[in-house]
């Protein structure tokens, strides 16, 4: 752009953004910069430069710059725009870039002139896509105009307001973490109309729509069985279709640090070193969440079983489950246990490690395996809450103090209403069920093995393992991988761990016995938490086979490593040496 160039025409296309004679904008946060690869996946097939409607997209969404220069694959845009997906790997990199100064005024221009640039938002024309919906507020067009039937006849419309105009700002803060000042922008209107806006929009929704999609009331104990249960959990708990399973986690919601001295106190977490308030997600086996108490606070009276305690005291969860049925916690509740179990409740958390011991037992491991082969689900309903919804994923302001509660259940509610279950059945769920009950009570025979002929010391019998005498180590596929392990985290955390131990400054390890040179390794793996601190793990197989069959035994040294429900990451990380001669991560 020149500085000589007629604005009129600057806003019929996206601004440049490098030119000579640049200058720094600085506390403006800036995407991975890279020609030579896509600035989001790093693939180096074939790349295209990014239209200048898509910089201005990441910039309005995400407060984050990306630099004309850079490079994308074309599977990442819709048509000039990123996809919605795509737009969810954009993360920030650095701070401050450069740009000339006449490019400066021309973006501006761009942003504030142009009747008919995509930063006008209106949700009252036809003139937004679906993928455009999706983006700005997190739900498909049918899901909108679904909700705005809610909204319609009670509010009123104005010049300068259309409820449906309203509904996309409510959305839109959730989505997106928007400022007021910054929609008021977008819509083309005044801060104190979005402000009004909003706050109809949500105690509508609050009223009318939340109660029917969140909360122990809004559907029955027999609903919540029928369309909920999962099979693999009354398998691997070895219960009757009739059970009902609940698994509960507090969350964290990041605010600023209050005015008030005494809510400064009460809002501040000890373990997190940040003032947040505390909902409690409790989900059914499909990850719909049946309701999701709170706000609690943060200090010490509210730890986790405090928080539950108080739930079964204050709200229907209480008549909600029967005699029998199953509640699936993690070591946060412990102190509810019992109480619990004494109303004829089924409970289950992961082992305690008792103090003084720094493993647990195998059968210890096992049965904790059993509970968090489950409880990722309202990990993952935590994560996906705040994937979809920014607003609870960074800190939120002051000015929302008294609008977090309700938007939180909004949320929760449109989760409920509008997405996919997160787990369905499987064939495979089967398989993983009748191999963890099998094992669930057993030892682990390499761990009692390994101590008896001292496999455990590293004497000079261990040698450096070479190519050719790890040759015939079994090989598996993914999905034999996953049986190796039920379930996928392990391998994702695993591979991590090669690719770190695969770096030419690395040490990564492998042993063979010299009594037993062809069907035992160990490995050394160095941990991901503490540099000083590495874990031994040792793999017993059949030379020249190949899947899981294959695999006689495992055990590490760290604290799950004896388990045999599943091998830990450490374990199927040593797995990859059969690769070694290609030096590869998988």
């Amino acid at each position: 752009m020149n500085a000589g160039t007629n604005s009129s025409a600057n806003t019929s296309q996206a601004p440049s953004v490098f030119s000579q004679d640049p200058v720094y904008v600085g506390r403006v946060p800036t995407s991975k910069a890279t020609e030579s690869a896509c600035f989001i996946c790093g693939s180096r097939a074939e790349r295209t430069r990014i239209p200048g409607e898509a910089i201005l997209q990441v910039f309005m969404e995400k407060q984050v710059w990306v630099k004309s220069t850079n490079r994308v694959c074309r599977n990442h845009l819709n048509g000039n725009i990123f996809s919605v997906d795509s737009m969810q790997l954009i993360q920030a990199h650095g701070v401050g870039f450069r740009m000339k100064p006449d490019d400066i005024g021309d973006l501006l221009l761009h942003l504030i002139n142009d009747k008919k640039s995509s930063l006008r938002i209106d949700f009252n024309s036809n003139d937004l896509s679906e993928d455009e919906y999706k983006l700005l507020t997190g739900i498909s067009k049918n899901n909108f105009e679904d909700l705005y039937g809610i909204l319609s006849g009670k509010m009123r419309s104005s010049h300068n307001r259309h409820p449906r105009n309203a509904l996309g700002m409510l959305l839109m803060t959730l989505r997106l973490d928007l400022t007021q000042r910054f929609l008021a922008f977008l819509f083309k209107t005044q801060q104190q109309v979005v402000s009004e806006s909003i706050k109809a929009v949500s105690k509508i929704l609050e009223d009318e729509f939340v109660p029917v999609n969140l909360g122990f009331s809004h559907m029955s104990r027999e609903e919540a069985i029928r369309k909920h249960s999962r099979k693999f959990f009354n398998q691997l708990f070895e219960k009757p279709e009739d059970t009902l399973f609940l698994t509960a986690d507090g969350t964290y919601l990041f605010i600023d640090k209050p005015g008030d001295f005494e809510e400064q106190r009460k809002t501040f977490s000890l373990h997190k070193h940040r003032n947040l308030l505390k909902p409690m997600m409790i989900i059914l086996p499909s990850g719909y969440l049946i309701d999701a108490p709170g706000m609690f606070y943060a200090d010490s009276n509210n730890n986790d079983a405090h928080i539950m305690k108080y739930i079964f005291k204050n709200t229907e969860l209480g008549t909600f489950v029967e005699e029998g049925d199953c509640l699936i916690y993690d070591r946060g509740f412990r102190d509810i246990v019992e109480e619990n179990r004494r109303a004829g409740l089924e409970v289950y958390m992961p082992s305690l490690l008792p103090n003084g011991r720094k493993q647990f037992t195998a059968v210890e491991g096992n049965h904790s395996r059993r509970v968090t082969m489950v409880r990722w689900l309202v990990e993952s309903t935590n994560g996906r809450l705040k994937n979809v919804f920014s607003f609870f994923k960074g800190t939120i302001v002051g000015s929302h103090k008294g609008k977090i509660k309700p938007f939180f259940k909004i949320a929760c509610a449109l989760l409920n209403k509008y997405f996919d279950p997160l787990f369905n059945d499987a064939e495979k769920h089967e398989r993983f069920a009748e191999v963890v009950l099998a094992r669930l009570d057993m030892p682990n025979l390499l761990q009692s093995r390994a101590e008896e002929l001292r496999l455990i010391r590293m004497t000079g019998k261990w040698q450096r393992a070479s190519e050719e005498t790890v040759g015939n180590f079994p090989r598996l596929t993914w999905a034999e991988l996953e049986e190796f392990t039920l379930g996928s985290y392990q391998l994702f955390i695993a591979d991590k761990y090669n690719k770190q131990h695969l770096k030419h400054d690395s040490q990564y390890t492998i042993y063979v016995h010299e009594d037993i040179p062809d069907s035992m390794v160990r490995g050394k793996i160095q941990s991901r938490f503490s540099k000083s601190k590495t874990h031994s793990c040792w793999l017993e197989y059949i030379p020249g086979q190949n899947g899981c069959a294959a695999i006689k035994g495992w055990y590490c040294s760290c604290k799950t490593g004896a388990r045999i429900v599943g091998a830990c990451s450490h374990v199927v990380s040593v797995r990859y040496i059969n690769t070694l001669k290609s030096n590869a991560s998988k």
